[in-house]
């Protein structure tokens, strides 16, 4: 396995796009429930609702906080690890 790290953001399809739409679909058919968002916010800091706040008016956009966004990465870990064994 290779992690790799950058300081670029990842890149976003715009909402308006075709690809976002065609995502946002794939995923209301398989989670109904799911909230479809282009942002979305993890860590600890995401608890800051100024943070969060400030970020949503820089990208112009709303920004969603994950349900427990200080242990996103370590879910997204142990997910990743049963799926290795």
């Amino acid at each position: 396995t290779e992690v790799l790290f950058s300081r670029d953001a990842s890149k976003v399809s715009p909402p308006d796009s075709a690809e976002f739409r065609y995502l946002a679909k794939c995923l209301s058919e398989c989670l109904p429930d799911c909230v479809i968002t282009p942002y979305l916010m993890t860590g600890g800091v995401a608890r800051n609702a100024g943070v969060a706040a400030e970020l949503s008016a820089g990208v112009g956009a709303p920004v969603k906080i994950a349900e427990h966004p200080d242990l996103a990465g370590a879910i997204g870990a142990a997910l990743y690890a049963m799926k290795e064994n």
